[in-house]
This record gives C-alpha cells, structure tokens and sequence, in this order.
C-alpha cells in the first residue's frame, strides 16, 4: 500500500538488509523465478527478526530455519545469479553436489523456468543493472558480462530485451 512503511529501529544488521535488498529486487522483478527468491528469503528474514529483536513474550515455537531442500534452491538460484555470465550446469551441478538432470529438473520445479531461461534472466537483470547504474562503457560492461566480443553482447542484449545496449540505456536517461 502507497505510504505504508515498516520501520525497524535496531541497529545496522548487514544480513538483514541483504535479506531486504534481495526480497525488494524479486518484488520488483514480479516473475516466478525472483518470486521463488522473495519465497525463499521470508523465513530467514522473520528468523533474523524474531532472533536480533528478542522481543519480550515472544517466543516462537516453530522451526524457522528453512528446509533442507529451500536452502539447496536458495543457493543454487544464487550461485546462477552471482555467476550468470558463465555457468553452467555442468558446473552448477557438480557444485550442487547433484547430478545435471536432477538439478535441471529441481530449477524448472522451483521456478517454472529451464536452467537456461533462468541463467538469461539473472544475466538480463546484471547486465541492465549495469547499463542504469554505472558510467562504464558497453565494452567494458560487455567485457564484465563475459562476453567474447561486444557484438556477441549486444546481439544477446538486444534477444532478450529487443533493444541494443545503447537504446536500453538511452531509453533508461543514462
């Protein structure tokens, strides 16, 4: 709702406000793979809550640390966002400590995405963040992005969104 606010009068916790930063990023992103992540992120968020604010006569009698399964995903949508310019599964999977298929199959059930859509998708968002919040050049971000030339860059920018990097960030007032 317009105006309405949560105020938390703590001080500074790093990994609550990284828990904030991510679920406002998924909010914002509104598709099923960022919500998995917003999803994913409540229950450690409320645990923190309840854990750093000790708030007198509460005392929460259920498990608050997410499942076994929550975490894996957590984690392996998070190594995918971290490293979208080059992953793999492959790799993602051997880190995973799963087999490509099983992990391939564990993503599309958690966010109704293939590995692939969802490596695009964190890909999209660091490279579009790139292009709003820096002064860097599209080479440079092209380099950053892992790309083997700018024109690889620019011709999987402009798949994904239908716009070249110069027009994103032209269209965006940067």
């Amino acid at each position: 709702t317009p105006g309405v606010y949560m105020h938390l009068q703590d001080t500074p916790n790093e990994q609550l406000e990284l828990i904030l930063y991510q679920l406002l990023r998924a909010y914002l992103l509104d598709d099923s793979t960022s919500q998995t992540v917003m999803k994913c992120n409540l229950i450690p968020l409320f645990a923190e809550l309840a854990r750093t604010r000790n708030i007198e006569g509460f005392n929460p009698k259920i498990d608050l640390t997410p499942s076994k399964k929550q975490a894996d995903i957590e984690k392996i949508l998070e190594n995918i966002r971290t490293r979208c310019e080059s992953i793999t599964l492959q790799e993602l999977a051997r880190i995973s400590n799963f087999s490509p298929n099983y992990l391939s199959s564990l993503i599309k059930k958690h966010t109704g995405k293939t590995f692939q859509e969802v490596v695009s998708h964190y890909w999209k968002e660091k490279a579009t963040t790139l292009l709003i919040c820096t002064p860097f050049s599209i080479d440079q971000i092209s380099e950053l992005m892992g790309a083997s030339s700018r024109s690889n860059f620019e011709r999987r920018f402009k798949a994904l969104t239908g716009l070249s990097p110069a027009q994103y960030r032209k269209n965006t007032g940067n």
